[in-house]
C-alpha cells in the first residue's frame, strides 16, 4: 500500500509548476505596473482616514468644551434663578410688611375716627338729654306751681337740673 494520499505524477507536477510560475508572473506584473498606484491609493485612503479621525477628535474636543460651557451656563442660570427667587421673596416680604403696616394705620385711623364719632354722638346725646330734662323740668315746675317762669327762673331751674344730672 501506498502511504501517499495524492499520487505525484508528471501531470500534477507540471500543473503545479505552471500555476506557480503564473502566480509569480502575475505577482511581478502587479508589482511592476500597479504597486505604485495601489500604494498611492492606499496612502490617499490613509490620509483621508487620518484627516477624518483628526476632525472627529477635534469635533469631540469642541463638543466637550461646549458641553462644559453649557454646564457652566446652566449652573449660572440656576444660581441666577435662585437669586431672583430670593430677591422676589424678600420683595414679597417687604410688600407684605408694608401692606400690613398700611392696614394697621388704616385700622387705627378708623378706630380713632369711630371714637371721635362716638364722643361726638355721646356729647350730642347728653346735650339732647339735658335739654329734654330741662324742658320736662320747666313743664313740671309750671304745672306744679301753676305759674309761668321768667328767664331768671329758667336759668336757676336749668342750673339745678344740670347739677342733679351730673350727680346721677
Amino acid at each position: 500500500m501506498d502511504s501517499w494520499l495524492i499520487k505525484l505524477d508528471a501531470n500534477l507536477i507540471r500543473t503545479i509548476v505552471i500555476q506557480g510560475a503564473t502566480f509569480l508572473a502575475f505577482f511581478v506584473i502587479v508589482k511592476v505596473f500597479f504597486a505604485d498606484k495601489i500604494k498611492a491609493i492606499l496612502d490617499e485612503r490613509k490620509k483621508v482616514i487620518e484627516k477624518d479621525l483628526n476632525a472627529a477628535t477635534e469635533a469631540k474636543e469642541k463638543a466637550e468644551k461646549l458641553e462644559n460651557e453649557y454646564a457652566e451656563m446652566i449652573k449660572g442660570a440656576h444660581d441666577e434663578k435662585a437669586a431672583i427667587i430670593h430677591s422676589a421673596t424678600e420683595d414679597g416680604e417687604i410688600m407684605k410688611e408694608k401692606i400690613v403696616a398700611e392696614a394697621r394705620e388704616q385700622a387705627e385711623t378708623i378706630i380713632t375716627n369711630a371714637r371721635k364719632e362716638i364722643d361726638r354722638e355721646r356729647t350730642q346725646a347728653e346735650k339732647e338729654l339735658r335739654d329734654s330734662i330741662v324742658d320736662m323740668t320747666i313743664d313740671a315746675a309750671e304745672k306744679i306751681s301753676g305759674k309761668s317762669f321768667t328767664k331768671e327762673d329758667h336759668a336757676q331751674l336749668i342750673s339745678e337740673s344740670i347739677s342733679m344730672i351730673k350727680e346721677v
